[in-house]
């Protein structure tokens, strides 16, 4: 069967998946892990995965039923009309938080790491001006930059790691024992928050030709970013110590840093922000357009050009007001965003799969 004009394959999606989750891997994780689950975190997102294996089986389930629908009409159909409407809206808010907050982590990592004496709102306006450009196009255009940048950046991710592997001290991440089940199951709160992120790509349902191959896909997936997670746990823990990750930002950063090849080359982590600027990019530019599909879907819009610039606009705003410093930032993602992130990307997807079951939607 082949793609209609404007959708994007099952592959293409998973490739912008993989670009949304690992940026804020790396940012979110190390810390997070590493606070709560001590020198046993790097098992975290073992449980982590869990969660979102339940998503992608739930989602499995309704597309199914749902073979063209939106996710939109989905909720609207087995909720009710009236409480779709207004859960999709919030949905709407989350992403459009999401996509702020990461403007703003954006704008901030290039003033933290290689431009310290621009301000950030330069960062922001020329990175919004970047996006608005692309966006010019549809959907299928950033789709395929995701399918070439998704290889690039692991390929990238990957090179980083085998070269910290070397310098991984044994006793930092070992040894572990039955004690330690508590805290790795709180450490993977972080990890899953992140990894769920794969319920919202799904507001983009009506434009994903060939569903029926998601499933299968997806779990593969989910399996080596769950596999790149704990290598990375293992790298950074294992050469800091989780007492020392928990306390530092970006601590990928500092450990990337630490590496010098033959003793001559060094400044590798150039590297890692190259990386995480093409992450960026894509993440910011994915969550935008599907924010702007869910007020699409909600309010039955034909054309959302002119909407688009407004957008954009709201969320230069809301990136400047959304924190005064970069720990507020940081604070903010840990103890509300991550929450969250589980009651839209969890709990909200049980609770449509128990009641499409029970009205036998499903």
């Amino acid at each position: 069967m082949q793609k209609k004009r404007n959708q994007i394959s099952a592959r293409q999606l998973l490739c912008i998946y993989v670009i949304i989750v690992l940026s804020p891997l790396i940012r979110v994780v190390p810390n997070y892990a590493a606070k709560y689950g001590n020198q046993a975190a790097w098992l975290s997102p073992l449980i982590a995965l869990l969660p979102t294996l339940i998503v992608i089986y739930i989602l499995d389930s309704i597309f199914k039923h749902y073979k063209t629908e939106s996710l939109t009409e989905i909720f609207e159909d087995i909720m009710s009309k009236p409480l779709g409407m207004l859960i999709v809206f919030l949905y709407f808010i989350w992403s459009t938080i999401l996509v702020a907050l990461y403007m703003r982590y954006d704008a901030e990592r290039l003033t933290g790491s290689i431009y310290p004496n621009i301000h950030y709102i330069f960062f922001i306006i020329f990175t919004l001006l970047q996006i608005a450009y692309a966006l010019r196009a549809d959907l299928t255009v950033i789709a395929r930059m995701g399918e070439i940048i998704a290889p690039i950046i692991f390929i990238l991710f990957t090179f980083l790691i085998l070269l910290l592997l070397p310098m991984i001290r044994h006793d930092t991440i070992l040894p572990i024992s039955y004690v330690d089940a508590v805290p790795v199951v709180m450490a993977s709160r972080g990890a899953s928050g992140i990894y769920l992120y794969y319920f919202l790509l799904f507001f983009l349902s009506d434009k994903i030709s060939h569903k029926n191959k998601l499933k299968t896909q997806s779990i593969k997936t989910i399996i080596m970013l769950v596999a790149a997670t704990i290598v990375m746990l293992i790298s950074i823990i294992g050469i800091m110590g989780s007492s020392v990750v928990q306390r530092i930002p970006i601590p990928f950063l500092v450990a990337v840093k630490q590496i010098s090849i033959m003793k001559s080359i060094q400044n590798i982590e150039s590297i890692a922000v190259a990386m995480w600027l093409m992450a960026d990019f894509i993440l910011i530019s994915a969550l935008i357009i599907v924010s702007l599909n869910i007020i699409k879907t909600l309010f039955r819009l034909s054309n959302i050009k002119l909407l688009q610039n407004i957008y954009i606009l709201m969320i230069y705003i809301l990136s400047l007001g959304i924190s005064d410093n970069k720990m507020d930032l940081e604070t903010f993602s840990q103890y509300i965003m991550i929450p969250l992130n589980h009651v839209f990307g969890l709990l909200i997807p049980i609770v449509l799969f128990a009641t499409g079951k029970i009205r036998k939607r499903l």
